[in-house]
């Protein structure tokens, strides 16, 4: 796979850079999660200080009070740090906590948090790639105009 083509990569966070290894959708708690081995190598063939990243995730275990916001923005910071080896600037990792069936503008398939991270970084979507797992996931690059990976074709390498 390659990211060089792009000026902005936008992660999925949920398996597709981390998963549980007990079998859950998604973490609750920092022990309940661990980068997924084949994302973890081929994040780090780049330079991600001089390169442009983003987390766009759908978050339901907010709405559904399983975690606070607070909690939940900790577990994505906690695997950015383990990931990219450091925090990304304030606004790169978005996360819809809404109810999945609410119809906000943020939740993928929507392409609301990919429009926050581009215009944050002032790159086009036409320059932005999005690394996913779902439907939802390529559903949102494809409103927002970015191109679309299968986290899958990196994961199962």
């Amino acid at each position: 796979m390659n990211f060089t083509h792009y000026d902005l990569v936008i992660f999925d966070a949920d398996d597709t850079i981390r998963e549980c290894p007990d079998g859950r959708e998604y973490p609750v708690n920092d022990d309940q999660w661990q980068i997924i081995p084949n994302m973890q190598k081929e994040i780090a063939l780049y330079d991600w200080k001089a390169k442009r990243f983003g987390i766009a995730s759908n978050q339901a275990p907010v709405h559904f009070e399983e975690l606070t916001e607070g909690k939940c923005r900790s577990l994505l910071e906690n695997m950015v740090r383990e990931v990219f080896g450091f925090m990304s600037p304030v606004g790169a990792i978005q996360y819809c906590p809404h109810n999945p069936k609410g119809g906000c503008e943020c939740r993928k398939p929507e392409p609301g948090m990919l429009q926050r991270i581009t215009k944050l970084y002032n790159i086009e979507c036409s320059n932005t790639l999005f690394v996913g797992d779902s439907k939802v996931d390529q559903g949102a690059a494809n409103k927002a105009g970015c191109d679309f990976m299968w986290a899958q074709e990196i994961n199962k390498q």
